[in-house]
């Protein structure tokens, strides 16, 4: 129990936290930028395919949460990236 607690608790703080995080007040929040301050962290290959893509997705299961099902998080993120890189807007995503 203490482990999966644990493991739970600091992969949710890790995929919320980054060095670079903006913090908005009322007035400038949205749920978009909000969302792009999440952040896609891989555990590995197996790690991630067991978690659904849960981490290594992040970023896409907070802007598609209602659209996008766990299994398909990886190709969505996959789409996400060469989308942003098309547009230039990279800096967007972490």
């Amino acid at each position: 129990w203490l482990v999966c607690s644990f493991w739970l608790f600091m992969v949710t703080y890790l995929q919320h936290h980054s060095d670079d995080g903006k913090l908005y007040t009322d007035d400038t929040f949205s749920f978009v930028r909000g969302a792009f301050e999440t952040v896609d962290r891989s555990y590995g290959k197996w790690v991630d395919r067991m978690s659904h893509h849960m981490m290594d997705g992040h970023v896409v299961h907070h802007l598609f949460f209602e659209k996008v099902p766990h299994y398909r998080l990886e190709k969505a993120t996959t789409a996400l990236q060469e989308g942003l890189k098309k547009q230039d807007k990279m800096d967007l995503y972490k």
